[in-house]
């Protein structure tokens, strides 16, 4: 475990402690919309995500929002190239729940980062990862999945998500 890691690990322990009157949760983060199209956000990390990730049994959306964030970052200096679409809008949730909306933010992520020639997201479905690689120029969408089961889990939902803007957009 690097440096950080065992930053990170020491500060949640120190912050969860039941035996402190003001015991911690979770982590608040805030950034910009800047990067996945949107006003101000924040970010709510449990404490019982980080545990669960430290013992490699899940990833939860906000901690891939982290991630995707630091991506952004990355890419910004590197590979300004790259966009990516907010893996807590782009759920399998929100598909059942909410799907003209997560619909629409794709389609105006396509439509305001159009001159970009990649645009990401980590897709979680339940406790499965499926990167979304969008290339809005071939109008293409590659569905890379992490399983090596190919029919472990089903990503026609997502994908009929994605033609449906593609509609739209092109």
């Amino acid at each position: 475990m690097g440096t950080a890691c065992k930053d990170l690990h020491l500060y949640y322990m120190e912050k969860s402690n039941a035996r402190k009157p003001n015991k911690a949760t979770d982590i608040l983060g805030e950034h910009d919309g800047k990067p996945f199209l949107g006003p101000t956000n924040y970010i709510v990390v449990d404490f019982k995500d980080l545990f669960d990730l430290y013992r490699l049994q899940a990833v939860d959306t906000s901690l891939l929002k982290c991630y995707s964030l630091l991506s952004w970052q990355w890419c910004q200096k590197h590979a300004p190239e790259v966009a990516f679409l907010d893996p807590q809008v782009v759920t399998i949730t929100n598909l059942q729940n909410d799907r003209q909306g997560m619909v629409n933010y794709i389609y105006d992520t396509l439509w305001s980062r159009r001159d970009k020639e990649y645009i990401m997201c980590a897709y979680n479905q339940y406790a499965h990862l499926i990167l979304l690689f969008i290339t809005p120029k071939w109008s293409t969408c590659h569905y890379l999945n992490s399983r090596i089961d190919k029919n472990a889990y089903d990503w026609t939902p997502i994908q009929l998500a994605i033609d449906e803007v593609w509609a739209q957009y092109v």
